[in-house]
């Protein structure tokens, strides 16, 4: 039924589930319609380091920032294009990244891997970084007592889930260190 809705265009997938295979186990799959919402959510969180770093003039969140709405933009158009069918694609940053290591003269998988440190870190600066507390006044400058990580207002589930999601990034990551070193 589901086959036959699919081929005559009655129906439409609005999200698929990929397996990854290692000799012959499943070892994790992914949700590619989900990548287009994550970066969207991606993108705005971007959009809002970048905006309050600018207007209090913190170099390094604004920079953050903007990768971070790149990041964003480039995960939502690979996603877009994985629910069209179009398999063998990867976003413009991963591209970018890739081409800059193989233009200095280094392995294209060295940009990859270069792509998902820096992917990794930008992800978790937001809840990481010190944020002063709204009710926070001050006469000369702020005291420490006046700022708080978000990490430590975030709930248990949402602990976990970006606790997993570092895992799998960090699982990314060692893969494609290995294939490196299986290279060379």
């Amino acid at each position: 039924m589901q086959n036959e809705m699919l081929s005559t265009g009655r129906a439409a997938v609005n999200a698929s589930v990929k397996f990854y295979h290692d000799n012959e186990k499943i070892i994790g799959y992914a949700i590619d319609g989900i990548g287009i919402v994550l970066g969207g959510l991606q993108l705005v969180a971007g959009l809002g380091i970048a905006a309050s770093s600018f207007v209090t003039g913190n170099i390094i969140g604004t920079v953050v920032g903007v990768n971070l709405v790149l990041n964003g933009a480039s995960s939502a158009y690979e996603g877009l294009q994985k629910l069209q069918g179009k398999s063998d694609n990867e976003g413009f940053m991963k591209v970018a990244y890739m081409d800059v290591a193989e233009f200095l003269g280094f392995d294209r998988k060295l940009g990859m891997l270069a792509y998902q440190a820096v992917d990794l870190s930008t992800s978790y600066y937001g809840i990481l970084k010190l944020s002063l507390k709204p009710e926070s006044w001050r006469l000369f400058k702020y005291l420490p007592s006046d700022y708080y990580i978000k990490i430590s207002t975030m709930s248990r589930p949402t602990l976990a889930l970006k606790g997993i999601g570092a895992a799998s990034k960090i699982g990314k990551m060692g893969l494609t260190y290995k294939e490196i070193q299986e290279e060379n």
